[in-house]
């Protein structure tokens, strides 16, 4: 059972730290190319117009509340380890914000920018310790 809170525990720091670090870098790149794009595609169709205004509204917004979950993830460590019943609601939680930003992040990107979706790296993230949380769960 230690075992099992120890690799949770593992798994929430590290996404933590994502979510801190990597994540916003992530975001940010991808809206510079998603803007880039779009830009090109509103001057050929101006009903693209809006979209610029969107994305620069709720790209930011998604990055700040990943930046919340792996500040959320990072204080909950501790609670992980000890086992606290609590903690498995409070984790889905923040690993689904990465998940669902990622993919809202994702199919924009792909039907202007093409090539890898960058913003799918933070969604399998958020997945990654989201099935963590269930599959350990049972494993308890």
């Amino acid at each position: 059972m230690k075992m099992t809170q120890l690799i949770k525990s593992i798994i929430a720091v590290g996404i933590g730290i994502f979510m801190l670090i990597g994540a916003p870098i992530l975001v940010q790149i991808s809206l510079e190319n998603l803007l880039i794009e779009l830009e090109i595609a509103a001057l050929a169709e101006p009903k693209y117009t809006s979209g610029i205004i969107l994305f620069n509204f709720f790209y930011p917004l998604w990055r700040a509340l990943g930046y919340v979950a792996g500040i959320v993830l990072l204080t909950m460590v501790p609670s992980i380890y000890k086992g606290k019943e609590w903690t498995m609601k409070v984790e889905l939680t923040a690993y689904s914000i990465p998940a669902v930003s990622g993919m809202f992040m994702f199919l924009p990107y792909i039907s202007f920018v093409g090539g890898f979706p960058i913003p799918m790296m933070i969604s399998f993230v958020g997945l990654l310790g989201y099935w963590s949380v269930i599959l350990f769960h049972k494993h308890d």
